[in-house]
């Protein structure tokens, strides 16, 4: 296509953008009904032919603000149900793990695990838990489900073995 076309058809393609949304937008009417009820739409029932009136249906456009802010709130809505499922999962867990904890763990001499080598391990363990949670927990508290793809969840040893050996604290 020469170049004295192209531009013409460019400007006709941006006229015809700019009204075929106004063309197609239809009329839009308003009536209140028996229970004063406000109603808005391209159709009124035959009830209400005489009550309804045409609106500009530009007054409902969303300002690019307005538009804007629609998005934030959503992304916002968003983010608080990951936060409630979460927050669900993290509820289950802590349970699943009092109904663990409930139990005495054993190692297998059946003695309470309090050898040296076992709580250095189950703390190595633990830690390295926190530490692979740590990316996946969310701005408001809780945690992105997607950590359990890429964790193992591991219970607080303190209670069976006490508090962190130094031993098990390095620095990285």
């Amino acid at each position: 296509m020469s170049k004295v076309l192209a531009q013409p058809c460019a400007q006709l393609a941006l006229l015809v953008a700019m009204v075929a949304p106004v063309a197609l937008a239809g009329d839009i009417y308003r009536w209140t009904d028996e229970q004063g009820r406000t109603h808005l739409s391209d159709q009124v029932p035959d009830a209400y032919r005489d009550k309804a009136s045409r609106t500009n249906s530009r007054d409902f456009e969303l300002t690019p603000q307005e538009r804007a802010e629609a998005a934030r709130r959503l992304a916002r809505e968003r983010e608080d149900e990951e936060w409630a499922r979460t927050k669900a999962k993290d509820r289950e867990l802590e349970a699943d793990r009092a109904a663990t904890a409930k139990r005495p763990t054993r190692n297998g001499a059946g003695q309470p695990a309090r050898e040296e080598g076992e709580c250095e391990k189950r703390w190595r363990e633990y830690l390295a838990s926190l530490k692979c949670f740590e990316p996946f927990i969310l701005p408001r508290g809780g945690l992105n489900g997607e950590a359990f793809k890429h964790c193992v969840s591991r219970t607080d040893p303190s209670k069976e073995c006490g508090p962190v050996p130094t031993s098990t604290l390095r620095k990285d």
